[in-house]
This record gives C-alpha cells, structure tokens and sequence, in this order.
C-alpha cells in the first residue's frame, strides 16, 4: 500500500510539473509518459467534446514529436526509449485515425484516416527496425526486454494490419487502392518485398493491395507468436482463417513453424480438429501433426470426439494423427 502511494504521489507531482513544461522541449521520458498515459485515460473517458479530444490528440502527438526530434539528436539515447516514442506515436496515430473516421466531414475524415493508418505503419516497423538492430542484446537491454518489446509492438500491429485488411477487402476498397504506393511513400514496403523474396510462389500472386494487406496481416500475427505475443496467441483461429481464404497464407504459416513453440497451439487444439474440413484444413493438420510429436496426449480427447463427424477432407488429413 505504501509502495502505492508513493507512486501515486510521484504520479501527481510529475504531472504538475509536466503542465508548467508542456509547450517546452525539455520534458524527460518519464514526463512524456505520464502525459501519454493521462491523456489516453482521459480519452477514453469519453467525457469530453470532440473539439476537447481533436485537441488531446494534436497536442499529446506534438509533444511525441518534440521528443523524438530530441532523441534524433542525442547522441546517447538507449534503445529503449527510442523504442518507446515510436511505439507510443504508434499507438497514438492509429487511435486518432479512428477518431477522424467517426468524426467530422465524411471525405475530410476518411483521408486523415488513410493518412494515420500509414503513418501508424510506419512508426510500427520503424520500431521493429531498431529492435532487430540489437537482436542479440546491447549495453542496455536484455535478449528478454527485446522479445518482450518485439511481442507488445506485433500485439498493436497485428491488430492494426488486421483493420487495414478489412478496409482493403469490404469497407474502403477504393480509399486505399493505392496501397502499394503509399507503403512506398512511407518506406515500409521493404517487408513485403522481403517476405516474397523468402516465400516459395508468393511473386506468382501479385501486387494488389488485397495481396499486400493479407499478406503483412499474416506475417504479423506469425512474429507475434514468435516472440509469444498474447494477443496473437488469441487470434490464432482468425490466422487460420485467413490462410484458408488467401491461397498464399499456407506458405507464409509454413515458413514461420519453425520458429513458433508448439505448446502455443494446444488451446485450440479442438478447434483445430473441426477447421480439418475448411480450406484452412491441409495447414491445420500440418500443425496437429507437430503438436502431436510434441504433445501426443493433449490431442487424443479431441481427435477421438471430433474424428467421426468429419468430412472426406477432415478425414483424410487426420488420417495420420490416428496412427
């Protein structure tokens, strides 16, 4: 209880001290944070006009802004905080984007939405870039802290692509037709460019940004079971999904295997089972399969129940877990 209130008591004296300094460059990163974190609260509040939040969010991105310059200038600034900035104008872009799409002129909105969806993207991947630049650990961080950061900024991200694909594919189709430029634009394109390079076939489907956003959607929801993301260990079903409906996503989950503990896959090990049928099917049995080596008895109850209502497919795929 003590150690609560001190920092509660830390909490209020930094704030007061941030509110004399805010239109200042000169706040330190524990500053930064606390104003961050007060204006996300009070954000979602929703007790406030829209012309109060509009503000909050211009105001609080300038100040991310203010201190990033600064870093750019320091010549000793620790990876973790150069991290966090573009993490946090990250997080920050992407939910004033989703204020814009639900607030103001319709045209005016949904270009400002764009606009943050790709600015978003590009602070995302620029934060992976320099964690990948110190991926076996530096002077000031741990191969664990790394993992941890690689895992909390694929957590945002995933979700994040996830909402570009559905733009993509069903809401703003013609609003972001131009989704390869735009990556360009951003100089975030490299990872697509890469991940065909690395993929067996991938080149033979295209550039279209249905292809593009499927494609970063998945390799995102992959890397963030990598590095044991929670958010994607929750969405592995809407992964499998994805690679039944997008012929390529078969090669992209087959890529990563073996990267991925398998012990992630034994939650939905029953759901796996009646996903046989589905055209996710042949990479789900691919996945039991290694499961099985793995775990044999945490598969036997699903396999027993879910074996005699499947399909000609479901059944021919588990042909092997049967053995």
């Amino acid at each position: 209880l003590h150690a609560v209130k001190s920092q509660l008591a830390l909490n209020y004296a930094l704030r007061k001290k941030v509110l004399s300094k805010y239109e200042t460059s000169m706040l330190t990163m524990r500053e930064v944070e606390v104003v961050y974190f007060y204006n996300k609260r009070s954000i979602a509040r929703q007790k406030e006009t829209s012309e109060d939040i509009a503000d909050k969010y211009s105001k609080t991105m300038s100040l991310l802004d203010r201190k990033a310059d600064l870093q750019a200038k320091e010549k000793n600034c620790s990876l973790i905080e150069r991290v966090q900035i573009k993490f946090m104008r990250a997080d920050w872009t992407a939910a004033w984007g989703r204020f814009d799409k639900w607030h103001g002129n319709t045209a005016k909105r949904l270009l400002s939405y764009k606009a943050k969806t790709f600015d978003a993207l590009a602070y995302y991947y620029a934060a992976i870039s320099d964690l990948n630049t110190q991926r076996k650990g530096s002077k000031d961080v741990s191969a664990v802290s790394l993992a941890n950061m690689h895992a909390a900024i694929y957590d945002r991200l995933a979700c994040q692509q996830d909402q570009l694909l559905d733009d993509v594919e069903t809401n703003e189709k013609e609003l972001f037709a131009d989704l390869e430029d735009e990556l360009t634009a951003k100089g975030v394109d490299s990872e697509f460019t890469s991940i065909c390079e690395t993929t067996p076939g991938m080149v033979s489907f295209g550039h279209s940004a249905a292809v593009i956003a499927a494609t970063l959607t998945i390799q995102s929801y992959l890397k963030g079971l990598v590095y044991g993301s929670s958010f994607c260990r929750e969405r592995i079903v809407r992964l499998l999904h994805l690679a039944g409906r997008h012929p390529f996503g078969a090669a992209l989950i087959r890529a990563q295997l073996p990267l991925i503990p398998t012990w992630i896959f034994l939650k939905h090990a029953a759901q796996f089972m009646g996903a046989l049928d589905k055209p996710e099917g042949p990479i789900v049995a691919e996945i039991l399969e290694l499961v099985a080596a793995d775990y044999p008895n945490a598969i036997y109850y699903p396999f027993r129940i879910t074996s005699e209502f499947l399909g000609s497919q479901g059944r021919a795929l588990s042909e092997k877990l049967g053995r």
